[in-house]
């Protein structure tokens, strides 16, 4: 899996590393955008996913064969056994 923020560089980062990989005869099972803005709790935050959705559109076109994962920005840290097991239901949940 390659973790990856839904900005610019990022991107331009992981279709690159995707391709390094390809060529050195590494699987890669899916793309795990991490920390996506949630789009109904205002204009800033509303606006930001709106640009992460072109970035992510960039992620599609190039490698949208490969399953997207997209993990929502929390609160606070993942810190400690619960936490952990919240933040795996999240994960087993978007995918």
């Amino acid at each position: 899996m390659i973790v990856l923020a839904a900005e610019r560089l990022p991107v331009l980062e992981t279709i690159e590393l995707y391709g390094q990989l390809l060529r050195s005869g590494v699987h890669v099972g899916a793309l795990v955008v991490n920390k996506r803005s949630p789009a109904d709790t205002g204009g800033l935050l509303a606006d930001r996913r709106a640009q992460e959705e072109v970035h992510l559109d960039t992620v599609r076109e190039a490698l949208g064969h490969v399953p997207m994962i997209e993990l929502p920005l929390l609160a606070g840290d993942i810190v400690g056994e619960a936490a952990v097991r919240r933040f795996a239901d999240l994960i087993a949940a978007a995918s």
